[in-house]
């Protein structure tokens, strides 16, 4: 045999053992943990993206999931709301809208997004990049509704997108400090109005028109990551953050109505240990601070459970806090179990939980496995069940 053969017969072989060897670690390989978890209105099915860039649609009801891709951008699932369709990206930047019988209805090309969301009309679309700038729209010239500031690297979460079930309004929440006390400046001088800085500021919890891309309020009082959300009636925004200050503003007005208390925020210190001020609360259940009494946990996400009452998460911690919308005191303790342990321990996946509030259903991730939790709250005795669990 020739010389040059025997050259080409070996790269023909090394280029057969290089394809197969990406086939079967791209077609072979483990989903990892759930990032984001997007639950439809109906609490029917559950789209989830995973550490392995596995895009999984969950028929909820079967306790059956499809492979929609594994070349899926982690942080870009999301159902859209009152509808039967889905959208993500896939890693070569192609966003898909799709429903869930596997039919695809649009595709466009867009950024590598940091969270995004449309319409139920399917014309209103958002999304952030990783340095939280914002973009109502996609192609060549998205309008830009606020620039970045913190970003998901420096602040080590997502910028947390949410849409009101009527379609009007528009929640970011990301990065807050108390000093971000700056008046509210729309239009384009809105977007480099801060001095040197050259930024918005509307960073921290906002309220915007779905429409015209416009801030209509700026909600005050939050401090640094702060997690926020719609209730689904669309009348109230409550937000919480890593510090524990929560509160309650009204959408039409940004008026701020309400301080939620937190028990494990109350706290005063004496001969060296921490002692919770505790009276007119709820009863701790007896493990509810965990392995150490001393620490204070902080709040991972909040997520409305009911037309009236939402949950709040708490890192490291098995526990979800209930609220009533319009009452300061907590209603109670929900046990979301820890066989599985939910996935509450790392700010970068604090998306990985959701709720179907009109039909009661909860969904979070799993901490150190790649399956999902299910739910359901009944709220005439304010109890939560865990119906199932579904693993890959």
């Amino acid at each position: 045999m020739k010389k040059n053969n025997k050259i080409l017969l070996v790269l023909m072989a090394v280029f057969f053992i290089l394809g197969f060897c990406h086939f079967y670690l791209g077609y072979f390989k483990t989903p990892g943990r759930v990032m984001v978890v997007s639950l439809s209105s109906d609490g029917r099915y559950a789209v989830s993206s995973h550490q392995g860039n596995f895009i999984i649609l969950w028929n909820l009801k079967n306790r059956r999931k499809i492979i929609i891709s594994r070349r899926g951008n982690i942080y870009s699932p999301y159902f859209i709301k009152n509808k039967d369709c889905f959208i993500w990206q896939g890693l070569n930047h192609t966003v898909y809208v799709q429903n869930v019988e596997g039919e695809r209805i649009s595709s466009f090309k867009n950024f590598p997004v940091y969270g995004e969301l449309m319409s139920s009309n399917l014309k209103d679309y958002f999304a952030s990049d990783i340095n939280w700038n914002l973009y109502k729209g996609y192609g060549k010239q998205p309008f830009q509704m606020k620039k970045g500031w913190v970003g998901f690297l420096g602040a080590g979460k997502l910028l947390n997108l949410t849409l009101s079930n009527n379609g009007r309004y528009l929640l970011t929440s990301g990065d807050a400090m108390w000093s971000d006390f700056e008046p509210l400046i729309k239009g384009k001088n809105g977007l480099t109005a801060n001095g040197y800085l050259k930024t918005s500021f509307l960073k921290g919890v906002v309220l915007w028109n779905v429409e015209d891309g416009q801030p209509l309020y700026k909600l005050f009082g939050n401090n640094q990551s702060v997690f926020a959300t719609i209730s689904p009636d669309g009348k109230y925004v409550v937000a919480g953050d890593e510090l524990m200050w929560n509160f309650g503003w009204k959408t039409k007005t940004g008026e701020k109505f309400i301080s939620y208390y937190d028990p494990m925020g109350i706290v005063y210190y004496a001969k060296g240990h921490a002692y919770r001020y505790s009276k007119g609360f709820p009863k701790y259940p007896s493990d509810f601070f965990n392995e150490d009494p001393n620490r204070l946990c902080r709040i991972i996400a909040i997520k409305f459970i009911s037309n009236d009452c939402f949950l709040r998460f708490y890192v490291n911690n098995h526990f979800a806090m209930l609220f009533k919308v319009d009452n300061p005191m907590p209603q109670g303790y929900l046990n979301l179990g820890t066989k599985p342990y939910p996935s509450v321990n790392d700010f970068d996946r604090d998306q990985a939980i959701d709720t179907a509030p009109l039909v009661h259903i909860l969904v979070t991730g799993q901490q150190y496995a790649n399956g999902i939790n299910v739910y359901r709250y009944y709220p005439k005795d304010r109890t939560l069940t865990k119906l199932y669990i579904i693993n890959l």
